[in-house]
């Protein structure tokens, strides 16, 4: 019974949890420990009661009926957790169910169907209900044989009285079922791959290899740093590290957007990308400043959590929609960038249960004092997309700093802030063994094609910072795989042709670079795309669905696959 209640806790318990959580409903999980503290309880008093009854302090007709009111209040217990568990499953299983029902019924209406969804939002949507069909199917066949192995312990020990012979099958077979359903059971809630054994063992060796080598790295890496030799180089990065923006107020920035009287009222989400946002509503409103906008907007300096890796030339709203996906602890930005569009509220509400709203981010375009580099020229004349309008400059008046501007360092200037990311990124990694990289890959993996994207996601790595990939889709690796196993440094392109000449010349040798580019990133056991969540990653993704579907607050489903059909087809 001890066994039996343990190993469904631990297996149980987290995944559970994090599914209520997703889910913002009473799923009855905190039961789980108090019934639990019941049959420690209870196990503990029969076995007090077994030692005294062995040594003789008390007799026969007292510890029988202590035996017989421990073996029922277990077989009750047993019932009760099992009810919990499977409840906590089944309420969020059921809503989704409902949910793709309610699809397939206005198909018949000529509306929107659930089959003719586009596939990575299918996919999504099926993988919510197999795991959570997964744990629903695993708690019964545990539930099952457990109580059937109870009951048959209860018969044979109480009723039966010959425990040899014939009435040994009373015992013996239950108790072969429960542990073949106990095996099955543990395989479902594990949420393994359907890989061989070989297989699984072959790919977590690698993975922890890889992982021990990263540990290993941070550390040699937190021992051995040292700031640069150059006083004034060492302070710049030291500023440029204090950076940080927090997810609360960038959601308030995106927020403002499109809005009336704001910086930037003819936003659009699915037209503007990063570099429109800094030109138009970014430059602009730290103009009187004349500083970066994350230390305005933050009112102090503060010290990042996360570095985030993204290109200016891709959707603003992919940036933010993917921030928020880490925040989330979701692998991909599709669910986080319907709500950006359709209802913040509900967003901050799932990031506040959760605990990662204060979570702070080093993000370039908030980051960097623009009006020290880029903000008095728009030398590819560049236009707004919805207004066709040149970006405007801006007349600070500021000193510009840029790559080989004055003071130099071996050829590099000072004080230009666009030229310190990689040392910077390496300061933060050794003075903060929790900071990790998140790394914004688009639709179109345009991001594999920028020059200091890919030196960022190098760094990161010989850092031993701990890396994620948020991709639109995981499907879209597939549609691309041409394209990026061809992916070569030497290929790379930034806005400003001084960075690919810094980049390829920091590089001794570029083929053995680009042959470690592709193993970290397009290895298939463990580059960075090939992370997949874990099971209980899962469950809070797929309590995220169910709660979306059923919230009042929040739209319906059918308006998310609507909304994700018109813009991945």
């Amino acid at each position: 019974v001890s066994g039996c209640f343990l190993a469904t806790d631990f297996i149980f318990y987290d995944r559970a949890r994090a599914l209520e959580a997703a889910m913002g409903q009473d799923l009855g999980v905190w039961r789980l420990q108090g019934i639990a503290g019941l049959v420690v309880a209870t196990l503990l008093s029969m076995g007090v009661a077994y030692v005294s009854y062995s040594h003789g302090i008390i007799p026969w007709g007292i510890w029988f009926p202590i035996k017989l009111g421990g073996a029922v209040v277990a077989l009750c217990l047993q019932a009760a957790y099992i009810t919990v568990t499977l409840r906590a499953f089944a309420i969020p299983f059921l809503h989704l169910r409902r949910a793709a029902a309610a699809e397939e019924r206005r198909a018949v209406k000529g509306e929107l169907s659930y089959a003719s969804l586009p596939p990575p939002v299918q996919k999504q949507m099926g993988q919510a209900l197999m795991a959570l069909k997964a744990q629903v199917i695993g708690v019964a066949l545990g539930a099952v044989s457990s109580m059937l192995f109870l009951a048959s312990s209860f018969v044979w020990e109480f009723l039966v009285g010959d425990q040899s012979g014939p009435w040994l099958l009373v015992m013996v077979i239950p108790q072969s079922f429960d542990r073949v359903a106990s095996a099955t059971f543990a395989l479902l809630l594990s949420g393994a791959p359907c890989k061989s054994g070989s297989q699984i063992r072959s790919v977590a060796a690698k993975v922890r290899t890889q992982e021990d080598q990263r540990c290993s790295a941070r550390a040699d890496l937190m021992l051995s740093w040292r700031p640069h030799e150059d006083v004034r180089w060492a302070a710049k990065v030291v500023e440029l590290a204090e950076r940080g923006i927090s997810l609360d107020v960038l959601l308030d920035f995106y927020g403002q957007l499109g809005r009336e009287g704001s910086q930037m009222p003819h936003y659009r989400p699915e037209q503007h990308t990063t570099a429109d946002v800094v030109r138009q509503a970014i430059i602009p409103a730290t103009k009187q400043q004349a500083q970066c906008y994350a230390t305005i907007l933050m009112g102090a300096e503060v010290r990042p959590d996360r570095m985030v890796t993204h290109a200016w030339g891709n959707l603003f709203s992919t940036l933010v929609a993917a921030v928020v996906a880490d925040a989330l602890g979701d692998a991909d930005y599709c669910l986080a960038g319907y709500l950006l569009q359709t209802d913040i509220a509900a967003l901050r509400q799932m990031l506040f249960r959760k605990g990662t709203l204060s979570r702070t981010y080093w993000i370039c375009a908030f980051s960097v004092d623009q009006h020290g580099g880029i903000c008095a020229a728009n030398p590819g004349g560049d236009r707004d997309p919805v207004t066709g309008v040149l970006h405007p400059v801006c007349d600070c008046g500021k000193p510009k700093y840029f790559n080989t501007t004055d003071p130099v360092y071996e050829g590099r200037s000072i004080l230009c802030e666009m030229n310190k990311f990689t040392d910077m990124m390496t300061y933060l990694a050794a003075s903060g063994p929790d900071f990790q990289q998140v790394v914004v890959v688009d639709p179109g993996f345009e991001l594999f094609s920028r020059a200091w994207c890919i030196a960022e996601i190098a760094q990161a790595r010989a850092a031993g910072m701990a890396q994620s990939l948020k991709l639109s889709a995981k499907q879209d690796i597939a549609a691309h795989a041409d394209r990026l196993k061809d992916l070569r440094v030497q290929d790379m392109k930034a806005s400003r042709p001084e960075d690919v000449d810094e980049i390829l010349d920091s590089i001794s040798d570029h083929d053995e670079f680009n042959a470690r580019l592709h193993d970290m990133i397009f290895d298939k056991d463990s580059g960075l795309l090939s992370a997949w969540m874990c099971a209980q990653q899962r469950m809070e993704h797929a309590g995220r669905l169910a709660a979306m579907y059923f919230s009042e607050r929040s739209p319906s489903l059918r308006a998310f696959f609507a909304c994700q059909k018109q813009e991945l087809v």
